[in-house]
């Protein structure tokens, strides 16, 4: 299957502050706040496709304690797939530790922890719970959503999933980018950019998107 890569560039002529709902746990009282999303792709394995999984968790949604020169919090996260009826077909669990050398960091809004994990699954309609626990506080943060995981092996011309992306850095031959998971546009000078793959058998000398 051919595959091809694009990278979007979006300027935004007037102001827009757009945040994405469902990515973020409902308001709650003393609750740690933490933003995820999961986005399909084509994987080698024609049965299955590829879901991104990601975490976006504040430092100010996490206990920090100190340890010698530095400030150390710890956090778990879990993503679990479920069918209508409430039946988990898969999970995927990690760890993470996050340490800084200042006290402000640990208060700030802005700085965050971001990690991303990979799974394989089979394509259809599923109910997506995604928690993160402190492991100081002891406090969960969960997240409800309802996503599709696309089959992009059945269709002369397929579309993955659209990852917003804040930044865009090269390194040599090497193009990275910064997610932007709590889907704010508003606070990088109205600029962001848009990545996602098209799927073909077919080698086309020629698109028009």
């Amino acid at each position: 299957m051919k595959k091809i890569f694009f990278l979007l560039h979006i300027a935004l002529i007037s102001f827009a502050l757009a945040q994405v709902e469902s990515r973020k746990p409902a308001a709650a009282v003393d609750i740690p706040e933490f933003y995820m999303d999961a986005l399909s792709f084509a994987s080698s394995d024609s049965l299955t496709s590829r879901v991104d999984l990601y975490a976006h968790v504040p430092y100010d949604a996490l206990q920090f304690v100190k340890s010698d020169n530095q400030y150390v919090a710890k956090y778990e996260v879990t993503f679990n797939f479920l069918t209508d009826d409430n039946a988990s077909v898969s999970e995927k669990a990690w760890s993470e530790e996050v340490r800084v050398q200042q006290f402000d960091q640990t208060l700030s809004k802005h700085a965050y922890s971001l990690t991303e994990r990979s799974v394989a699954i089979s394509p259809g309609i599923y109910t997506l719970r995604a928690q993160m626990r402190d492991n100081e506080s002891k406090k969960i943060s969960t997240v409800v959503k309802k996503i599709i995981v696309g089959n992009y092996s059945t269709s002369n011309l397929a579309l993955s999933d659209i990852l917003l992306v804040t930044k865009v850095t090269t390194e040599g031959e090497k193009r990275n980018l910064v997610p932007n998971i709590p889907g704010n546009v508003g606070e990088n000078n109205n600029v962001f950019y848009l990545f996602f793959e098209l799927y073909s058998p077919q080698k086309p000398d020629s698109l028009e998107l």
